[in-house]
């Protein structure tokens, strides 16, 4: 018998389980009420995952020749692309790169059984480390009576490596009483999660943190000799939790905002050369062998190749571009068409990939890439969306939360941090939480 809707919703606002539905109203995250059970040997499989993504991840970030050779000709037609390139400093001050990362695969049928496939590798912005706790939390209470289910719920607690890695970053940074600068949206509907960030940096690590606009820091921000002072404070770290969207930059201050940024020494998460290696289209290069021993070994490159999805770059030279135009035109139903941006809600599904390729002129086909459309496994849940629950068939997507911190070759710290799961209808298309198309969940292992 699935759980009391009421009393779910206590739970989560007992909890802090909530979310802005508009600027002065509250309302519950849209949670499942049943967790998900993924097989066992994937669940460590994934997690092993974390920290050779991680180290891949700062490789490529490290390699600008390779960047602009990828995403090059993408941002010669795409204004948002060309305007993040825009901002590279030649010089950087700061030698160091922290990289909080959430890497997001769909458990899928392979041959008699099951594999991974990976979604993304989220570099900015890597949301819900406090609501995945408490969630967490919200459903050691929802099924505090039923030991069967209890016993086989799997903790998560990914502030705990995030604020560490934050604190750590403050550390080699050298900064006396430096602060942790959070770059914000305006209007966040989701600022309870990263206040929840927020509050452990100060209870567990004694660090303050200080919320800002791109357009705040443009206004507010002080550069002297790389020391960035805001509202008087000295930013040790900046974490952006906005800047990953064009409509961050749409206040005429924003860009002013984020080259005071790039011009200082604070540590940046991410990077812009890290936020550069999360495109879509370094993902799609990453699936070739060849690519991937550019940055790690052979045996490694094998090994992550195994969970990578088929991927086709569009780009006018390339000799995959003309086989994958032709497939999606004939099976576009075997494909997504994704574009250079994060957030949720930009992929092209089914008859609207072939009528947007058909409108597209050639060159600005380079700042898409066309994926295999997965197809996870799907399950029964129970969803709990504006006070309402409804049994569905679905599909979760499973994150594996990292951190690393490194400057070059010498790698301080890289670890697992914890899950996040998304469950949506088996229907939806889309995934994101924040965006409305799907739930947060918490794992059960396998009894």
């Amino acid at each position: 018998m699935p759980p009391d809707s009421q009393e779910a919703v206590d739970w989560l606002s007992v909890l802090g389980l909530l979310r802005y539905a508009s600027p002065r109203r509250l309302t519950h995250v849209p949670v499942a009420l049943t967790p998900y059970c993924a097989p066992q040997h994937l669940l460590k499989t994934v997690t092993a995952l974390s920290s050779p993504f991680q180290l891949l991840m700062h490789r490529v970030a490290d390699d600008w020749a390779f960047l602009e050779d990828t995403l090059g000709t993408a941002a010669r037609h795409d204004d948002f692309l060309q305007r993040l390139f825009g901002f590279r400093l030649r010089e950087n001050s700061q030698p160091w790169r922290l990289l909080i990362s959430r890497n997001d695969f769909f458990v899928v049928p392979e041959g008699a059984g099951l594999g991974l496939r990976q979604v993304e590798f989220n570099t900015i912005s890597a949301s819900f480390p406090h609501l995945a706790e408490r969630l967490f939390r919200f459903h050691q209470l929802l099924y505090r009576n039923q030991p069967d289910r209890l016993s086989v719920l799997l903790p998560n607690d990914p502030l705990t490596p995030i604020s560490t890695g934050i604190a750590e970053a403050v550390q080699v940074h050298g900064a006396s009483n430096g602060v942790v600068l959070m770059i914000v949206q305006p209007a966040e509907s989701n600022r309870l999660d990263q206040r929840g960030l927020e509050q452990r940096l100060l209870q567990q690590h004694g660090l303050s943190t200080v919320r800002a606009t791109l357009a705040d820091v443009a206004v507010q921000g002080k550069l002297r000799d790389g020391t960035l002072r805001l509202g008087g404070e000295r930013v040790a770290v900046v974490y952006y939790r906005a800047g990953y969207t064009p409509s961050d930059f749409v206040h005429p201050d924003a860009g002013a905002g984020r080259r005071l940024l790039e011009a200082s020494d604070a540590i940046q998460i991410p990077d812009l050369a890290m936020q550069l290696a999360g495109m879509k289209k370094v993902q799609q290069r990453l699936t070739s062998l060849e690519v991937l021993t550019r940055f790690v070994s052979e045996s490694q490159a094998a090994e992550l190749l195994e969970v990578c999805a088929e991927m086709h770059s569009l780009d006018a030279d390339s000799k995959d571009a003309e086989f994958a135009l032709a497939e999606a035109s004939k099976h576009p139903e075997r494909f997504v068409l994704k574009p250079q941006r994060e957030g949720g809600g930009h992929n092209v599904y089914g008859a609207e990939i072939v009528k947007l390729l058909a409108e597209m002129p050639p060159e600005e086909r380079s700042g898409w890439v066309l994926m295999e459309r997965l197809h996870p496994v799907p399950h029964d849940a129970v969803l709990l969306m504006d006070h309402q629950s409804q049994s569905l068939r679905c599909v979760s997507e499973l994150g594996r939360y990292g951190v690393l911190l490194a400057k070059g070759n010498e790698v301080r710290l890289n670890k697992d941090a914890g899950y996040l799961v998304r469950t949506k209808g088996a229907e939806v298309d889309e995934g994101g939480v924040s965006a409305g198309y799907a739930c947060l969940n918490s794992l059960v292992r396998e009894r």
